[in-house]
């Protein structure tokens, strides 16, 4: 899809989870880190965190509500590109990863109180959340797009000016609709919940990531996109203290892009748009 730029991709796992209401479990794992540094070499001789994670596994948090990324299926069950790309890393580790799915704001007090090990969730790599969690190897950059409904004339941030834009508390797009002069910013719990009140003209836009985006206009036949904005580079984020486990995630990372598996996981969640 044009406005991603995937970095590395990985293979998958089959994984159980819940609704995005409920916590769930499953099985993946890892991740990869950009502004902590930690060398392959460090992980492979273990350390703090690797060494619990090989005896009882990867717990992986994530906000199961903002495909193609992740989202449940009618199984009830965790899915989406960042399930099978941390499935794949967990295989190469060889660990066993288990999913829970929470509200995205609660992501990273989760992991910073230590009831996670790696956060997979579209996160986007910010000065502000590299103060509390380790974040690896970028492994996508996209852009973010303004979605409206299908009648409307917006088009382009400043046309938002005196309308209602929704988000999604805890998100970079909130920060961004923040910033635009005028706007009447709304927040939600879920991205799902901003675009079931633009469908019934509770707000006059939303925006999020532009793969979201192009996944909600396949899907819903009364929004449309609007224009796009800035983005940021993606990736996976641990605790601060667990460089061996960030540089076994990248390692991880690196492998399955030279192998083209995070390709394939590309193709078959982004160019293929499914739900």
């Amino acid at each position: 899809m044009k406005a991603v730029f995937p970095l590395m991709l990985l293979g998958g796992l089959t994984l159980s989870a819940c609704t995005s209401k409920q916590e769930t479990k499953t099985t993946t794992t890892s991740e990869t880190q950009t502004t902590t540094t930690a060398t392959a070499g460090n992980a492979a001789s273990g350390g703090a965190c690797m060494d619990r994670i090989r005896k009882d596994g990867l717990r992986v948090i994530t906000s199961p509500d903002y495909p193609p990324y992740e989202s449940t299926n009618e199984q009830n069950q965790i899915v989406g590109f960042d399930v099978d790309m941390v499935n794949a890393m967990a295989e190469e580790i060889g660990v066993k990863a288990e999913f829970t799915g929470q509200g995205f704001e609660g992501l990273i007090p989760s992991l910073v109180a230590g009831r996670a090990d790696l956060i997979a969730a579209g996160l986007s790599i910010t000065e502000e959340r590299a103060k509390s969690v380790s974040f690896t190897d970028p492994y996508e950059k996209t852009k973010n797009v303004i979605v409206v409904g299908v009648d409307s004339d917006l088009n382009g941030p400043e046309s938002l000016n005196g309308k209602t834009v929704g988000v999604q508390l805890g998100t970079v797009q909130a920060d961004m609709a923040a910033e635009i002069e005028g706007a009447d910013v709304r927040t939600f719990n879920l991205f799902s919940e901003a675009l079931a009140a633009l469908k019934s003209g509770q707000i006059d836009s939303m925006i999020v990531d532009a793969p979201v985006g192009n996944n909600y206009i396949k899907v819903h036949s009364d929004i449309k996109l609007a224009g796009e904005m800035d983005g940021a580079s993606k990736a996976l984020a641990t605790q601060l203290e667990c460089t061996d486990l960030v540089a076994e995630l990248n390692a991880a990372l690196a492998t399955l892009q030279q192998n083209g598996e995070l390709e394939k996981l590309h193709t078959k969640w982004f160019s293929d748009q499914a739900q």
